[in-house]
């Protein structure tokens, strides 16, 4: 029944592992060997996430311009034909009237220039164009975040790629364990030591590894797909990843108060609620301009020619006061809006320094745990390696059961899946405590 099962077990890897190359439309896709800084810059390269945000620097830029433009003055032109009769209605008697033409068909044509500017608007001008300039800083400061959050997600990624590699690396020595146990089972079978109950169990250890190997394999699969999502990539797409370990540092010797300070100093997320606080409070200028006078000028230029007079042309200027005595209440409730919008970016100005604080704090207190995660599990894969060497000894002189043998291997098999974990694990977490404060590293040529 074990041989059965192990079968079933083959069947199932070959069943999962070989529609990855198929998707495609090749047997086997050869992977991508690509370095932290390569995936990186292909993420800044392809993801849309970015592109997007891009785009929206571009919108503010635009929308600059476009609260710039009230301070040119504006021209029109405009020309038109017209063509037209005109009849007049004669008794022939006392009952009735004929009509007869008086004037007419006439053609008549005419050309018009218009020019207005803007004299004075009780600063709405000036507001708008605050406003919109620091639209413009916000969507850059977005950007930045963006840059920084992505770059973040792919170390991340990455290092978690490389922890699942690692794994796999692991269960796959696992496995060659369990293979030596099964023969050494067998030996001590065939020779009427055992019996064929610890044959049996070590088929068992031999299919879990199996097992393992499966459920690695798995979770590689995904770890990969959400790397090359990151990287606008094919999500099956295979990656080979180089290994890049940084020296372990003890996080006790980051000061975090100092840290947390360059966090709420540096952070983008910061510099565009505050952008944004700007344009809202010159949105509040801009609605109190509209209780103000409006000064303009206008200016037309004329040419007109029909068939009944003479052609002629004319100008005209003019200077123009407007000030606003009703409008329904709707510059009371577009003042009121402006405020309640400045009162709401001040006060998510203030949240986003405190999830900044916050995310600063989580950050350390994971990086504090993964260090000694590591730690831990050096000295625990250390010590289940010699515990399964005793084991493995006793059992082959008879001074032990297959049980603690299986028992010693499957410690050590979770010790060195944790170990091979935890080392990437840590990776990880300084780099999301390098993005909480601000310092992570964008290659330069990987942010145009």
């Amino acid at each position: 029944m074990c041989r059965f099962r192990a079968l079933l077990v083959l069947g199932y890897l070959i069943g999962v592992l070989a529609p990855v190359g198929w998707m495609c439309g090749e047997t086997v896709l050869e992977p991508d060997r690509l370095r932290l800084d390569d995936c990186v810059r292909l993420a800044v390269a392809q993801n849309p996430v970015r592109a997007a945000s891009r785009s929206a620097i571009e919108a503010a830029r635009h929308g600059v311009g476009e609260a710039r433009a009230p301070y040119y003055p504006t021209a029109d032109f405009g020309t038109g034909f017209s063509r037209w009769q005109r009849h007049a209605f004669l008794p022939a008697d006392l009952q009735s009237y004929i009509p007869v033409d008086v004037i007419g068909p006439t053609d008549d044509w005419f050309m018009s220039v218009y020019a207005h500017y803007v004299l004075f608007d009780s600063g709405a001008r000036r507001a708008g164009l605050k406003a919109a300039r620091a639209l413009e800083t916000s969507a850059s400061a977005d950007d930045e975040e963006t840059l920084r959050n992505l770059v973040a997600q792919v170390e991340q990624s990455y290092f978690q790629l490389l922890g699942v590699e690692a794994e796999l690396d692991a269960a796959r020595k696992s496995r060659v364990r369990a293979g030596e146990h099964l023969r050494l089972a067998q030996e001590r079978k065939a020779a009427g030591s055992v019996p064929l109950l610890d044959v049996l169990r070590a088929e068992v250890e031999v299919s879990n590894a199996d097992l393992s190997i499966i459920e690695v394999e798995n979770s590689r699969r995904i770890v990969q797909g959400n790397l090359n999502s990151l990287m606008g990539r094919p999500v099956e797409q295979r990656i080979e990843p180089v290994p890049t370990m940084e020296p372990l540092s003890d996080p006790a010797e980051i000061r975090l108060a100092e840290a947390m300070a360059q966090a709420v100093a540096r952070r983008p997320e910061i510099r565009s609620a505050g952008a944004r606080i700007v344009a809202a409070r010159a949105g509040v200028t801009q609605a109190k301009s509209a209780y103000g006078p409006r000064v303009t000028g206008d200016g037309q230029f004329g040419w007109h020619d029909d068939e009944f007079a003479p052609s002629d042309q004319e100008w005209a200027l003019g200077l123009s006061i407007r000030l606003p005595l009703f409008t329904g209440f709707a510059n009371e409730h577009r003042l009121g809006k402006a405020k309640a919008e400045a009162n709401r970016a001040e006060a998510l100005a203030a949240s986003q320094e405190l999830a900044v604080r916050r995310e600063v704090w989580t950050a350390y207190s994971t990086l504090q745990k993964s260090h000694a995660a590591v730690l831990t599990s050096d000295v625990q894969t250390r010590h289940a390696g010699e515990s399964l060497r005793l084991a493995r000894e006793r059992y082959t002189v008879g001074a032990s059961t297959i049980t603690d043998l299986i028992d010693a291997q499957t410690a050590l098999a979770r010790a060195e899946a944790t170990q091979a974990r935890t080392r990437w694990e840590y990776q990880a977490a300084r780099s999301e405590f390098r993005r909480a404060t601000a310092t992570t590293v964008v290659p330069p040529d990987a942010a145009p």
